[in-house]
């Protein structure tokens, strides 16, 4: 299987690159992308994850949790020091906010941001294309209500992929005073992969 590669992107003024690790969460060479940061507005530690899963039957929030834990487990950022996660990427299924197929990582659940119903955003490459699964999700472990964040699909009239991308406005605090704010800025920009 030929390996591919994955691209996050940090913005380097709200946040300070601390560590990341990759690796693959199957034989299938499907790839993930950690990267831990500080938050320049809070001070949290944050876990970004960039994520291509596998298809049906080798993609379960199991293999995710179990790949993506062995594969940084040597990180100099100890799991409890980290504050959120947020995990985007290409699940190729559904991801539910409970039950089995809920993602729970680094010991935090971790919450779909998109309300239900949530935006089909696979699979086609056609011209105009009408997308008719769940595949694409953002995914964070500060549990905000749905309503309060903003989503939305953004489909090519001439796509290079097979899904729709997913974009999100998350929430940050900041620190004031000894007091936390709620502050919005652009959070998380997801593509779909193949």
């Amino acid at each position: 299987h030929q390996h591919e590669g994955m691209l996050s992107i940090l913005h380097a003024i709200k946040y300070e690159f601390i560590e990341k690790c990759s690796g693959n969460l199957n034989k299938n060479a499907r790839p993930f992308l950690v990267i831990i940061a500080k938050s320049r507005i809070s001070d949290d530690i944050i876990a970004f994850i960039n994520i291509h899963a596998d298809h049906t039957g080798n993609n379960s929030s199991a293999i995710i949790k179990n790949s993506i834990e062995k594969k940084c487990s040597k990180l100099k950022t100890k799991t409890k020091h980290i504050d959120r996660i947020i995990m985007a990427g290409d699940f190729n299924r559904d991801v539910t906010n409970s039950g089995p197929d809920q993602i729970k990582l680094f010991g935090k659940d971790l919450y779909n941001v998109q309300k239900n119903p949530r935006y089909n955003t696979c699979c086609s490459t056609q011209k105009n294309p009408k997308h008719s699964e769940k595949a694409d999700h953002i995914l964070d472990s500060a549990k905000f209500t749905p309503d309060s964040i903003k989503t939305s699909v953004h489909r090519n009239k001439f796509p290079a992929s097979d899904h729709a991308y997913v974009i999100a406005a998350l929430n940050e605090r900041k620190s004031s005073g000894g007091k936390r704010k709620v502050r919005k800025h652009r959070g998380i920009i997801q593509t779909g992969g193949n």
